[in-house]
C-alpha cells in the first residue's frame, strides 16, 4: 500500500520533529514485505521493512529490540511507546510517550471484539485508566523489557474506559518473520544478524516505525 521510495526511517532521537546533529539518522527503505495472508482492516496486519543500509550498532542512541522466544503472558503489564495523539482528539506528541497496559485473556478480548483471532492480542486498563494508543499510534511497539510482543493495530481503546485496543501478536508470526528474513538476506548476513529489518503495522500511513531487531 506504500511504495518504499516514499518512506524514510528516522532513528536516534525521541523527538520526531527535531533533527539533532550527531544523533538523528535518516535511513532509506529498500523493500516492504507484506504478510501473504493480510486482509485489509482485519487479520495478519503485519509487514517487514528492509532498510537500504544497516543502522549503526555502535550508536548509543539507537535501541534494538528482540523477537520473543515464548508467547506473551496474559495478565502482565506491557509498555507501549509512540508519537500518536496525547488524548482522544488531542494533538500529536512531538516527544515519544509511553503507557503501561494489561494484556487480557483471549476470551475477554472476544467478548469485546467480534472478529478477534488467534493472531491478535488485546490490552487495556479497565475502570482504572483510559490510557491506550490513540490515532497516530498504529505501529507502536508493545514491549516487555526489550522484547517485542505486539504491534498496535486498532486504537479503539483511546479515551475509553470500557474497550481494549488491539495488537498484532508478533510471537504468532515468528515463522513468517524468520522466513522473510531468510529469503531476503544472504546466508552470511543472516548469521551476522545485522539490523536491517523493521516490523510495522501495514495500512496506516502515519505509523510509528519500530525499532529493528536482532
Amino acid at each position: 500500500m506504500h511504495r518504499s521510495r516514499v518512506l524514510l526511517v528516522v532513528a536516534g532521537t525521541p523527538n520526531r520533529l527535531k533533527h539533532v546533529l550527531g544523533r538523528t539518522l535518516n535511513v532509506p527503505i529498500k523493500k516492504i514485505l507484506v504478510h501473504t495472508n493480510f486482509t485489509l482492516y482485519n487479520t495478519n496486519n503485519i509487514a517487514i521493512i528492509k532498510l537500504a543500509q544497516d543502522l549503526p550498532m555502535s550508536n548509543k542512541y539507537v535501541g534494538i529490540v528482540k523477537l520473543p522466544s515464548r508467547p506473551p503472558h496474559y495478565g502482565n503489564l506491557y509498555r507501549v511507546l509512540g508519537w500518536g495523539r496525547v488524548y482522544e482528539g488531542g494533538a500529536l506528541a512531538s516527544r515519544i510517550l509511553y503507557i503501561d497496559v494489561k494484556l487480557l485473556e483471549p476470551s475477554v478480548c472476544q467478548s469485546f471484539i467480534k472478529y478477534f483471532s488467534t493472531e491478535m492480542l488485546c490490552a487495556g486498563n479497565f475502570n482504572k485508566s483510559d490510557e491506550d494508543p490513540c490515532p497516530g499510534d498504529s505501529g507502536d511497539p508493545f514491549l516487555e523489557g526489550t522484547t517485542l510482543y505486539g504491534i498496535a493495530t486498532y486504537t479503539i481503546g483511546c479515551g475509553n474506559y470500557d474497550l481494549p485496543s488491539v495488537y498484532t501478536n508478533v510471537y504468532h508470526h515468528l515463522d513468517w518473520i524468520n522466513e522473510m528474513i531468510a529469503m531476503n538476506v544472504s546466508q552470511k548476513r543472516f548469521e551476522q544478524s545485522l539490523c536491517i529489518f523493521i516490523l510495522l503495522n501495514i495500512f496506516i500511513p502515519f505509523t510509528t516505525f519500530l525499532i529493528g531487531f536482532m
